[in-house]
């Protein structure tokens, strides 16, 4: 959209959602099986429109899943992997993070839907996941299904606003205080002293200060050099690159401070210790 917005450019967004299904005892189940199936597994259920969760009237709960199970095998056969209808996910990080996804308590495996009761209040209700996966609730009757609907589409309170003075961009993250982390530490200096950091200052290489990649700015965090037991409390004014396992990167100053300078990185620990005022 950034990108589109500097051009003027028409863009169209695909807006997906929670989307129930709710199926009452006097239905044609083998028609509501099929719709089912087909809609959850039509482009590997990565379609805004795709059945998330179902609501069953418990009377027909069995007789719906074995349906259910008949129309996938009439669509992709007894062996989907095989079928050439089958949708496949786009690239291995997109499966994974669906695999995720179908760990105890997080969901079903694609195309063997089985019984259960799925809290509502697990994460996967509080996101749009794309992928062939279907969670059942029972419901006793169509006016309790509704009210689970309703509630799970109740939408939330805005975030509060960013107090003033208070630098953030898209991307940005409010640490709670007490917040640990450990990792590996860098530090950088000479040919960035005297540009602009992230958040505009200019950066003084011999000053005690921090890039992170995504703490909101004015975040001062406390940090120990474990192969020395020295700290320094250093503030967030810069942006780091998100390298595996780095966990900060700091100036000069800050670097010297715990005996950093020689081994250029180094493990810490690293502790939020404040925020930037009115946070």
């Amino acid at each position: 959209m950034e990108a589109a917005a500097r051009h003027l450019t028409p863009v169209t967004l695909e807006l997906g959602g929670k989307n129930p299904c709710i199926v009452d005892a006097d239905v044609d189940l083998d028609v509501a099986a099929r719709r089912i199936a087909w809609g959850k597994f039509f482009n590997a259920g990565q379609s805004c429109v795709a059945v998330d969760y179902l609501l069953v009237d418990r009377a027909v709960k069995g007789a719906l899943l074995d349906r259910i199970a008949a129309a996938v095998r009439s669509f992709y056969g007894e062996d989907p992997r095989t079928s050439p209808d089958f949708g496949r996910i786009i690239d291995e990080g997109h499966f994974d993070r669906i695999l995720r996804r179908l760990q105890p308590g997080h969901g079903y495996h694609a195309y063997t839907p089985r019984a259960g009761i799925v809290p509502p209040d697990l994460e996967g209700a509080r996101l749009t996941v794309r992928g062939p996966r279907t969670g059942l609730l029972l419901a006793g009757a169509v006016t309790i299904a509704l009210g689970l609907v309703i509630g799970c589409a109740t939408r939330r309170p805005p975030p509060p606003p960013v107090p003033p003075g208070v630098f953030m961009r898209p991307g940005d993250v409010i640490p709670r205080i007490g917040t640990k982390v450990e990792g590996v530490a860098s530090w950088y200096g000479p040919g960035f002293h005297g540009k602009r950091t992230s958040n505009g200052e200019v950066y003084d290489m011999n000053g005690i200060t921090a890039a992170h990649s995504h703490w909101v700015f004015g975040t001062r965090a406390r940090v120990t050099f474990l192969a020395t037991g020295k700290s320094v409390v250093v503030r967030v004014n810069d942006r780091s690159p998100n390298h595996k396992g780095r966990v900060i990167d700091l100036s000069k100053g800050a670097a010297k401070a715990i005996g950093l300078i020689g081994p250029g990185t180094g493990r810490v620990r690293v502790e939020v210790v404040d925020l930037p005022a009115g946070l």
